[in-house]
């Protein structure tokens, strides 16, 4: 962290940390999203590595698909429903 720090990095991107397709290389096709995915460590890690990016005043950017996605139905998706989706 301080080599970032000292870089000027302001915020850290992660992919999403909620449970994936086993295997996955991106962690955008989420399988469960009320579970960490263990591929990528534990929840105490997570704490962690948020709370070292504040020491530094740095941030965390990252999606929450619990919440961005709650507004689609379950199932919904765009090879079925196409760009509408």
């Amino acid at each position: 962290m301080p080599y970032l720090h000292a870089l000027g990095i302001t915020h850290l991107y992660a992919s999403p940390r909620f449970r994936a397709r086993k295997g996955s290389l991106h962690g955008y096709d989420v399988a469960d999203a009320a579970r960490v995915n263990s591929e990528l460590g534990t929840e105490e890690e997570f704490q962690s590595l948020v709370n070292r990016l504040h020491n530094y005043g740095m941030g965390l950017l990252h999606q929450d698909w619990r919440k961005r996605n709650e507004h689609i139905p379950r199932g919904r998706n765009v090879r079925g429903y196409g760009a509408a989706a």
